[in-house]
C-alpha cells in the first residue's frame, strides 16, 4: 500500500478568490462508477495558502495503479472558481505532487450545469450506511461530476466521516458513509452536502 500528499499551490488571481479546496482521487481505469476518496479544506488569504498548502494525504492506495486526481477550488459563496486534474501513478510507499490551481476556464464551462442540494443521511446504529439521493433534475446523460461532504451541524459532535460513491445515475446518486473516529455508529442526524455537475 501506499500513501500520496497532495501540495496544492494557488497561482490564481487575485488569490484571496480560493476559500475552499476540494481533493478527490478515483483508480483511473475507466469504470463507470469509481471509488472516490475525497476531503474537504477550509483555506485563506494567508501566506501559507499563497506559497503552496498540503492539503491532504491518501493512505492505502495501490502501487503500480494510475489514479486520476482532481482539485475543485471554491469561493466563499461555494461557488466553483477552477478545477484541475492530473493522472498519476503511484510507484513508491510515499509519494508528494503538486497541482497548480492557475486557471478559471473549467469553472466558467462547468457554471451553467451544476447542482447543489443537501441530503439526509440520518443517524446510524452500525460504522457504514449506505445512502441515495436524488438530484434536484435529471441530468442528461450519466457522465456526472459528484462532491459529497458530510456536515456535523451540531456543535457538540466532533464525527470524522470518509464518504465513497459506490453509483451515478443522470438522476441521482448511492454513496457508501463510513465513520473513521470510532468503530461505532453516530446518533446524529448527518447531512450531506452535495455538488453535481455534467
Amino acid at each position: 500500500m501506499a500513501e500520496l500528499t497532495l501540495r496544492i499551490t494557488n497561482d490564481l488571481q487575485p488569490k484571496a478568490e480560493c476559500a475552499f479546496v476540494q481533493t478527490i482521487i478515483a483508480e483511473n481505469r475507466g469504470q463507470k462508477d469509481p471509488v472516490n476518496r475525497w476531503s474537504l479544506y477550509e483555506v485563506g488569504a494567508d501566506e501559507s495558502m499563497i506559497r503552496g498548502l498540503e492539503v491532504a494525504i491518501f493512505d492505502n492506495l495501490r502501487k503500480q495503479v494510475d489514479y486520476r486526481v482532481t482539485v475543485l477550488c471554491f469561493d466563499k459563496a461555494m461557488c466553483l472558481i477552477t478545477c484541475s486534474s492530473v493522472v498519476l501513478q503511484i510507484n513508491e510507499e510515499r509519494a508528494t505532487h503538486t497541482i497548480v490551481l492557475a486557471s478559471d476556464i473549467t469553472s466558467k464551462t462547468l457554471a451553467s450545469g451544476i447542482q447543489k442540494g443537501i441530503a439526509d443521511a440520518e443517524a446510524s446504529s452500525e460504522q457504514v450506511k449506505i445512502v441515495s439521493f436524488k438530484f434536484t433534475r435529471p441530468f442528461t446523460s450519466d457522465e456526472i461530476g459528484l462532491i459529497v461532504t458530510p456536515v456535523n451541524e451540531q456543535e457538540n459532535f466532533n464525527d470524522e466521516f470518509i464518504v465513497t460513491v459506490k453509483k451515478i445515475t443522470a438522476s441521482g446518486a448511492t454513496v457508501i458513509i463510513r465513520r473513521m473516529d470510532a468503530p461505532t455508529g453516530w446518533g446524529q442526524n448527518l447531512k450531506l452536502h452535495w455538488m453535481a455537475w455534467e
